[in-house]
């Protein structure tokens, strides 16, 4: 419980990092675009008022132009000077006083001055109007130099907020850097060598990662990664085991299959023998019995004496006789496998997988079959009737490479069983002779497989044809009727 409350304070303190380095950066950039809006907006404040000023300044500037064309005029021509003139040049005055954009010292109340000085123009004009003008010219000269004092204001003001916003620019470079720095080794690197170690697992490469390098962001994930690794390398080696657990128990299962393979071969062979001593036995009933009666006949005509004795002897040996041929026969008759509904072509791909450990190497063995025929059939005659054939082949080829093909096809509504081989080919007495039990092409062979074969074909209504193909090979060739057809 302690280790799993620390690793989850452990993990909280990451994340809470991340939060406070990613909020951190967007606080900043939200300080600096909101100083650099500040910046802008105090600009344009600050030439809200010299604006003003100048205005305030051309104004008066007008008003003393007006009284030095009245003057000009006065001297020039001795007129009167007209009322709706000062009328106009009062109302001037009266809007400058009560302008808020003054700045000099006393400016209203100069002005105020000069409106009244307006009234008394009748006493003395011209001495009044010069002294109004050099009023208006002072008051003038001492707005100007506010104004001076408002751009040099402005001015200062603008090199401090240029320097503050190429500071915060600068900041936020640096800032945007670092994180483009800390999100390139710290996140980007890191899940880039994940993605290659991602990709060493495909190769089944389970080296753990070294974590002293990780940014603590990414530890929980590498931690995680880690233990995937031990996890997936003990499911390898399970899996190995597993595997090689099952290798040998089809090994076993193999060779179990084979020998019981071998030993129903054996067996038929066997009851192919059986088959024949059943023949010789009948054969002989008949004679034995012939034989039986002569020397009962003579034993009669020949009553009380040596021979006689002799003779029972005899009958006595061919009454056994008799009983043994009959025991064989008895022995020899067997309940014929029952037929089953098959799919040729997966009985025959499951008895190759089994043929190939009997097989040399050296030997090729094609399947060509139809697919989807079915037929009825019974399954471990079938299965040892083109195991034998195939034996044969191979036993024809020997010590050479070749090839057996396994075919089988429906045409004309009989299915057509082959197995061709290209060995040396059928001797020309059994091509001519057809297949007989104990009559072999081969100095090491018995000769029951084919009669196998044989008896298999005849029990279930079918004909073998035996050929020899060109340019070196045999042919065996099953066809079975329509009955055993099925679909």
């Amino acid at each position: 419980m302690d280790d799993m409350g620390l690793g989850l304070n452990k993990k909280g303190y990451l994340v809470n990092r991340s939060l406070w380095i990613v909020g951190s950066m967007a606080l900043v950039a939200v300080v600096a675009i909101a100083l650099l809006l500040f910046f802008s907006w105090r600009g344009l404040q600050r030439q809200t008022p010299i604006q003003e000023h100048l205005s305030f300044l051309t104004r008066t500037q007008q008003v003393a132009m007006v009284l030095q064309e009245i003057v000009v005029t006065r001297l020039n021509e001795n007129d009167s000077i007209e009322p709706e003139e000062l009328t106009k040049v009062s109302s001037m005055l009266d809007a400058l006083i009560s302008s808020p954009y003054a700045r000099g010292h006393g400016t209203p109340v100069r002005l105020k001055a000069v409106r009244d000085l307006i009234g008394q123009l009748h006493d003395d004009p011209i001495r009044i109007l010069v002294y109004i003008l050099d009023e208006l010219g002072a008051l003038l000269t001492d707005e100007s130099i506010e104004q001076t004092k408002l751009q040099e204001n402005s001015a200062h003001d603008a090199r401090v907020e240029l320097e503050s916003a190429t500071l915060i620019g600068v900041s936020f470079a640096l800032l945007v850097l670092f994180a483009v720095l800390f999100f390139r080794n710290g996140i980007l690197r890191p899940l880039a060598a994940l993605s290659n170690l991602m990709a060493r697992l495909t190769q089944k490469d389970y080296r753990r990662v070294e974590q002293n390098t990780v940014d603590p962001i990414l530890q929980p994930l590498f931690d995680n990664y880690n233990t995937m690794v031990s996890r997936l390398e003990e499911l390898e080696a399970e899996h190995v085991n597993r595997q090689s657990v099952l290798e040998r128990q089809v090994r076993v299962a193999t060779r179990t299959a084979i020998g019981q393979q071998i030993d129903l071969a054996r067996a038929q062979k066997l009851a192919a023998i059986g088959e024949i001593s059943a023949g010789v036995a009948h054969e002989l009933r008949n004679p034995l019995a012939g034989v039986r009666l002569a020397i009962e006949n003579l034993r009669i005509e020949w009553q009380d004496s040596e021979y006689s004795r002799r003779l029972e002897q005899i009958g006595k040996e061919l009454d056994r006789i008799a009983r043994l041929s009959s025991e064989l026969l008895a022995q020899s008759r067997h309940t014929p496998e029952a037929a089953v509904e098959l799919d040729l072509s997966s009985v025959l791909s499951d008895m190759l997988e089994l043929a190939r450990y009997q097989i040399p190497e050296r030997v090729e063995i094609r399947l060509d079959v139809q697919g989807g025929i079915s037929c009825n059939l019974p399954e471990n005659g079938l299965r040892q009737c083109v195991l034998n054939l195939i034996i044969n082949s191979a036993q024809a080829i020997g010590d050479d490479s070749g090839a057996i093909c396994i075919g089988a096809e429906v045409a004309q509504g009989r299915l057509s069983l082959r197995v061709v081989d290209d060995g040396p080919g059928f001797s020309a007495i059994m091509i001519e002779k057809g297949v007989r039990a104990f009559v072999t092409g081969r100095e090491e062979g018995t000769g029951l497989g084919l009669a196998m074969v044989r008896r298999f074909v005849h029990d279930n209504g079918g004909e073998l044809r035996l050929k020899n193909v060109a340019p070196h090979g045999a042919s065996v060739t099953i066809e079975f009727g329509v009955g055993v057809l099925r679909g």
